[in-house]
């Protein structure tokens, strides 16, 4: 499907992005999640969470669908240990995720863009920032594999 195509392109993009070397990426559909996230954490003190994107569709005129996919990055860091064992901030792996994925063209999907950093308080010791990215797509019939092609 498009849709896993954009956030495996994306947690790809980050694996080998030099300015994140040693922050592990976890994406969201891989088995139990929360466990994974809390050990990576608990082992470094920092992580990054690639989201199941989702899409608004914006056109379903006819047997393919235009929309906007949004793909979120979440940047979490331990607030008692992250910067001790991770060596960088949430706030940091977020800024470097959205500049290095600004405008990357991922096979098949299109072109994401950046369009927001936001921050939460996860819990009492998690801190996390999200990265908004956007990309203009379209999805077919995944059983018509020659309708369906990047916007």
């Amino acid at each position: 499907m498009k849709l896993l195509k954009a956030q495996e392109g994306v947690a790809a993009a980050l694996r080998e992005y030099e300015a994140l070397n040693g922050v592990e990426v976890v994406v969201e559909d891989q088995g139990d999640m929360a466990a994974r996230l809390d050990a990576s954490i608990a082992r470094t003190g920092c992580c990054i969470l690639v989201q199941t994107p989702g899409l608004r569709v914006t056109s379903a005129a006819s047997k393919v669908m235009v929309g906007v996919a949004t793909v979120v990055v979440q940047a979490m860091e331990s607030i008692p240990t992250g910067r001790a064992k991770c060596g960088r901030t949430a706030q940091d792996m977020a800024e470097a995720a959205a500049w290095h994925l600004n405008m990357l063209q991922v096979e098949g999907v299109g072109v994401l863009v950046a369009k927001e950093i936001s921050s939460k308080l996860l819990d009492e010791r998690t801190l996390a920032y999200a990265v908004r990215l956007e990309v203009q797509t379209t999805l077919a019939d995944p059983l018509d594999k020659g309708k369906e092609e990047a916007v």
